[in-house]
């Protein structure tokens, strides 16, 4: 370290200590470049004296440092501060704890920019030239800004004599340098001691050359200043930065103009699968969600408890049950029902209009009409939103990721910050990368008792393409008699087709359903058998539900769709005298697939084969007794597109599913999250319990 550097050391902590006056007013560019320091004798230089530089520090360090003032009055004042530095990055930062508060400056090099934050509060300044902050300009003399600090912290430095060995202190035996510095702009002289262990004395952390202390004693300056002595004891020295998290603005904090590095912030995918685990933590909440998004498909699969959350402590004995709710947007249409994927037969479904108040819904109005879309994917989360910061790269879970941060300074008398957490280098899915979580820490602008952080974790996430089953309605649309349809299908490879089932009947259930002008969700076990004697030939057996009779406002509008035997009486008019052909996507590839002419055969007393190659549709069979689909046009249908109905099933309401578990909203975006989710509760006039 100069000694130049030492000294600027010293007035930083007597600057952030309030110790000295403040350094950061305007600078002149005429101010004198030299000093006369001959009049004191103490600053000259003493050619008796062995010649040795003070050491240099690290070009990246972390140091701990005790400091106290003695004023001619022999009152004290401390503080204890922590302070960083890399030169790689032109970076480097420093925490002050004094009086019970706790104050971080951090400063970059690259863009002259430097941050003073207190409370979670942020605020910037410009490094050079409106002001020196001088810690700052300590490391910048480090990082080799040494014309700067002359030029524009109005620092001038005397003669260095190195004073050799002295007596131990704290118990350390130390060498000592001297040196004279002139500060400008207070017009305060003062000389600084700069104390280093000895070259045979190794420290614990094993640093040959590494700062015991310095001490800086005013000796002509301000009446109040005079004979002012300032000590700073370094506790801690070691050339590393553990986490280079500390140039970050902390977590809670949001820095206007953060602008080190721009980064565009990574796109969901449009399909994939994820668990959200959220922690309200002052609330001591947790909240659990599953979901399957399909933004091609415009299908939304929810799983979640009946409960809002999982309150500590827990007490009481309140039932409670998973439900499953799929969101289908090219019908509106959503279908509840209890999860229970072990038992023989699922009891009830409910069906209500999506209403726009989900994380996944968003409504559009035009010429008076409103419809409901369904979110893109980056909607879902509040990813899609303007003001999203890069802030760099800090730990989630012990994983490295990427963050972004988003402020929202008044939403409904919150300020709302979110940050997104985003998996590095090849933690991906797909190809895709990967969410790996979000916090959000909200704070009442009138009562700061009710401020709140939600911590998501995002858990089993894949991009893979997702089974249709993972969206089956089929307990809400299946009769006690459904016709089964089932034709011969000319293929490019029959054993391809029959090994990847799976895959193949999505495909081709997509563009049979299209042909037929019904939903997908009405085909939901396909069957697949392929004759011994052929390659290129297989025989298809398909199930076919009803529609339920209900209005949704969507987009495309929704229109009343064929039932059963009337979609099926259709295709088989097309395939009675020619062969219909099916544009498939399968295998990464547009394909083409042909019903033969005069192969299809559809009614309620076709049965489909019991035994099956391959994997088929792991979907048992329903009754549709428990549905509540009421009859279009009649008061009951007109009472649920306001409100959802009840599922008669273990005393649970239907609604309860609406909810969705708390955590849809609280990762939804950035605004209003907490108040909109309580607003679609009341709005919905969902019922749903609580623990005591």
């Amino acid at each position: 370290m100069s000694p130049i550097a030492g000294a600027v050391l010293i007035s930083c902590f007597l600057l952030g200590a309030g110790l000295v006056p403040d350094l950061l007013q305007p600078v002149s560019a005429a101010v004198p470049a030299t000093y006369d320091f001959s009049p004191y004798p103490e600053c000259a230089k003493n050619e008796s004296l062995e010649k040795k530089n003070v050491p240099k520090l690290a070009s990246q360090f972390t140091i701990k440092v005790e400091g106290k003032t003695t004023d001619k009055d022999n009152k004290f004042e401390f503080f204890d501060s922590e302070g960083y530095y890399e030169a790689e990055g032109q970076r480097g930062a420093t925490i002050l704890y004094q009086d019970g508060k706790k104050t971080t400056y951090l400063y970059d090099f690259i863009t002259g920019k430097a941050y003073d934050i207190s409370y979670q509060t942020c605020q910037q300044q410009r490094l050079y030239p409106s002001g020196c902050n001088a810690y700052a300009i300590f490391i910048a003399e480090l990082a080799g800004h040494s014309t700067a600090v002359a030029d524009q912290c109005q620092f001038v430095g005397g003669p260095v004599n190195y004073l050799g060995d002295k007596e131990t202190i704290r118990t350390i035996p130390v060498r000592e340098w001297s040196q004279c510095v002139y500060d400008h702009k207070t017009r305060t002289l003062s000389i600084s001691r700069y104390y280093y262990n000895k070259d045979n004395v190794t420290t614990p952390f094993g640093s040959a050359n590494t700062p015991i202390r310095f001490e800086n004693v005013v000796i002509n300056g301000s009446s109040a200043d005079q004979n002012k002595t300032f000590t700073y004891d370094f506790t801690y020295y070691v050339p590393t930065v553990e986490d280079e998290a500390v140039f970050l603005p902390e977590s809670g904090t949001f820095c206007p103009n953060w602008t080190r590095e721009v980064k565009a912030m990574p796109k969901l995918a449009d399909q994939f699968t994820l668990n959200l685990l959220t922690v309200a933590q002052s609330a001591k909440e947790v909240h659990s969600l599953r979901m399957n998004f399909d933004y091609k498909k415009q299908l939304v699969t929810f799983i979640t408890d009946s409960q809002s959350a999982t309150r500590f402590p827990v007490t009481g004995n309140k039932s409670r049950s998973v439900y499953r709710s799929v969101h289908d947007y090219k019908s509106g249409l959503a279908f509840t029902s209890p999860f229970e994927p072990f038992s023989i037969s699922r009891k009830s479904c409910n069906i209500t209009i999506i209403d726009g108040s989900t994380m996944d819904s968003r409504t559009s109005t035009t010429s008076n009409t409103s419809a409901i879309h369904i979110r893109h994917a980056n909607g879902l989360f509040g990813l899609n939103t303007d003001g999203w910061v890069y802030i760099g790269q800090k730990e989630f879970k012990d994983t490295d990721c990427d963050v972004w941060a988003c402020l929202q300074p008044n939403v409904s008398g919150k300020s709302i910050l979110v940050e997104a957490y985003w998996m590095q280098g090849k933690w991906t899915s797909n190809g895709e990368p990967v969410l790996y979580g979000m916090i959000q820490y909200e704070s009442n602008l009138t009562n700061k008792k009710e401020n709140e952080t939600y911590t998501t974790v995002v858990s089993d996430y894949t991009s893979v393409p997702m089974p249709q089953r993972v969206f089956e309605v089929d307990s809400c649309l299946r009769t006690s008699h459904p016709i089964v349809l089932t034709f011969s299908l000319r293929v490019p490879d029959a054993s391809n087709a029959t090994t990847r089932s799976v895959a193949f009947t999505g495909a081709l259930r997509e563009a049979l359903s299209l042909e037929m002008a019904i939903s997908p969700l009405r085909l939901p076990d396909f069957t697949i058998r392929k004759p011994s004697d052929s390659q290129q030939q297989l025989q298809v057996y398909v199930t076919i539900l009803e529609w339920v009779n209900v209005t949704a406002r969507a987009l495309p509008a929704s229109v009343a769709q064929k039932d059963s035997r009337e979609a099926v009486d259709a295709l088989l008019k097309k395939v009675a005298a020619n062969d219909l052909d099916l544009k498939i996507n399968f295998n990464g590839q547009n394909q083409t697939v042909t019903i033969l002419k005069n192969s299809t055969t559809g009614g309620a007393d076709v049965t489909k084969p019991t035994v099956v190659p391959g994997p088929t549709s792991t979907t048992p069979s329903h009754s549709d007794a428990g549905s509540t689909v009421a009859p279009a046009g009649s008061p009951a249908a007109a009472a649920a597109a306001a409100a959802p109905a009840a599922v008669q099933d273990s005393g649970y309401t239907g609604g309860s599913m609406a909810g969705l578990a708390i955590a849809m909203i609280l990762i939804g975006g950035v605004a209003g999250l907490v108040a909109g989710f309580l607003l679609w509760k009341r709005n919905t006039g969902i019922a749903y319990q609580v623990y005591d």
